[in-house]
Order: structure tokens, then sequence, then C-alpha cells
């Protein structure tokens, strides 16, 4: 199976073509506007460069650059996309796309979202059909980052949270209220809702009527600053797209360059009610576990012979359990708690 990296040279995507390699079978290859496969998201004309390939991850800046073209391009091509934006809006720019021909493209793959929308589909299965599904993520803000996920950060603090009440898509401040959510390895935690790609993908792939994420930082002390930077781009202005500019580049200088090296810890809850049916993660290195998650998906569909056409969540084409299992063979030091009805 031939994969091709979009961003291969990228923070993310060289961890992504390391853990290809561990999957046999597969042979994998960067792309990007530089380098032997040139491809720019942003001309089409650049899309033959997927021809010869049998699968493309799309391992880019999904807040930036659209990936919508591409995706369109491969599934009429009958190639395999994998989409690993974290971006709530882009998530649900694509989820509205119907890509016609015999290709197949997979939305939410990776880490966050990703594993976390298996764990969340775990827990709901053990309620039978859930009323509400709560994702908790915490990590370790204060590690290593590409420029791609620096304006992730930057992008949730300028963009409405997401969530869904009652089956009706809602929005509100940044920083939504927050409360605590245990957290395998590290306890309850204070974490707040915020707009990350799980918010649209959750309804569709538990069938809760009430979903949400949360978000809390480690070390604890970040929380607070980050609710007073997210109040300070609110109370901005005309000013806040010069403050936005401002804080990316802080996070650039110290996540992208000064701790560029430094792995980020991450736990991920997932709660199903009625019941309190729980599913939890946790990892020492997020980088290392999302590239084991890409890796993962390309093994499960390697072995698939059979595979839907169009534009699916990954949840919807993947058994979330073999996905959970194939990346824990991958990365051993992911650690996965199924499920657990009523807390521990």
């Amino acid at each position: 199976m031939r994969v091709l990296v979009v961003g291969g040279a990228g923070y993310y995507g060289r961890r992504v073509l390391a853990a290809l390699a561990q999957v046999p079978g597969v042979e994998a290859h960067a792309a990007g506007r530089r380098g032997p496969v040139i491809v720019d998201l942003a001309d089409s004309t650049t899309f033959s460069a997927f021809s010869g390939f049998d699968a493309v991850v799309g391992c880019h800046d999904s807040v930036g650059v659209a990936s919508d073209a591409a995706v369109a391009w491969c599934v009429a091509q009958g190639l395999v996309w994998l989409d690993m934006g974290a971006d709530a809006q882009s998530v649900e720019r694509l989820l509205a796309l119907e890509p016609a021909g015999p290709g197949l493209a997979l939305v939410g793959v990776g880490l966050f979202p990703g594993l976390s929308t298996a764990l969340a589909v775990e827990a709901a299965s053990a309620t039978g059909r859930p009323d509400r599904v709560e994702i908790g993520v915490r990590l370790a803000a204060l590690s290593g980052a590409g420029r791609g996920l620096c304006d992730l950060m930057v992008a949730l603090l300028a963009r409405p949270s997401v969530w869904t009440l009652g089956g009706r898509r809602l929005t509100g401040p940044a920083l939504g209220p927050g409360r605590y959510v245990d957290f395998l390895g590290a306890g309850p935690a204070w974490a707040r809702r915020v707009g990350l790609a799980d918010a649209p993908l959750l309804p569709a792939a538990t069938g809760a009527g009430d979903a949400a994420i949360r978000l809390a930082l480690r070390p604890r002390w970040l929380g607070p600053l980050l609710v007073l930077a997210a109040g300070m781009v609110r109370l901005a202005g005309p000013l806040r797209p010069a403050l936005l500019r401002v804080i990316g580049w802080q996070l650039r200088l110290v996540r992208g360059w000064l701790l560029k090296r430094r792995p980020a810890t991450v736990e991920i809850t997932a709660v199903a009610e009625p019941g309190g049916a729980t599913a939890r993660l946790a990892c020492p290195d997020g980088q290392r576990a999302t590239a084991a998650a890409v890796a993962a998906t390309i093994a499960l569909l390697q072995a698939e012979k059979r595979r839907p056409a169009g534009l699916h969540p990954l949840t919807d084409v993947l058994p979330p359990d073999a996905l959970l299992r194939a990346t824990q063979a991958l990365d051993a030091s992911v650690v996965v708690e199924l499920p657990s009805v009523g807390g521990r």
C-alpha cells in the first residue's frame, strides 16, 4: 500500500512517516510545497501528484489551508483520504461535503479527534442509547508543537465554543463553563467547554442529543492564563487581529522552538449518560500517539476487503475497539481503560 503524507516534512508529518514505517506492506512518502513530491492544497493542478498512491494523509495546517478540493479529487479518483484536521470549523465543513466517486475520505483521524471519538463510542455503547456524551482532554501545554498546532490554539481563543443540546448545534464563548473531569492516572481536573473538532463528530458517532468537549491544561496554573487570554481577545475590539498575531508568535517561539523536543502528555476521558459509562486513555507522548493512531488506521484499512465510498467519520467505518488496540500495538505506552460503569 503506497501512502502519501501531505505535510510530511512538518512537525507531525515526520512522526506519521516514522509510524507508517512500522506497518508491514506500507510504503510511505512525504509531499509538500517543496520536495520530491510537490502538492499545494490551494492549487488543484498539483493534485495529479496523488496518482500512483493508494492513500493520502492530510497532515497539514487545517486552520490555514482547506483540504476540501483535495478530498473531492481523491474520492473521485478512487483513492483513500485520511484527514487529521483538528479544527472544528474545518471538520464541520468537510462533513457537509458530498464528494462523488469510488474513493473513501475519513474525517477525524488521529488522537483528538480520532481515538477520543473512539472512546466516546465505546462509552456510548455501554449505555445502549446515551442522552449525553462528553469528552475531556487534558494535555501538557508546555511541550513542543508545530506551526499548525500553534495556529489551532490561537483559533481556539478566537472562535466560539461549539456543543449540541437537544440535538441543536449551539455556540458560545471560546471558553465555556467548566466542570471537573476524572482523568486516568491524573485524577480530577477542571475542564472548560471548547470548540475542538470532536464537537461536530460526537452527535452522529454516538447518537447522543447532548454532546460537548472540554479542555484542561497541565500544569494547572496554565488554566487561568488561558481564561485571561480568551478574555483579552474577546475585549480587544479592533486590536483583536494584532493581539492574535502576538499570541501566535509567542506560541511558536515557546512551543515551536524552545520546547520543540518536549513531548506532550495527554489524557482523554469520555463519559456517557445515563449510567456514567466511562472510557479513558493516557499517553506520555501525545505526538507519538497521534502518529500511531494514523498508522493504525492505515493498517486496518489495508486489511479491509471492502470499503464504503464517499466521506465518512472515522468511527463509522472502522470499529473503535480495533482502532484502539491497533494503536496500542504500535505505541505500547498508550494506556486504555474500557469502559467502566458508574465510575472506577
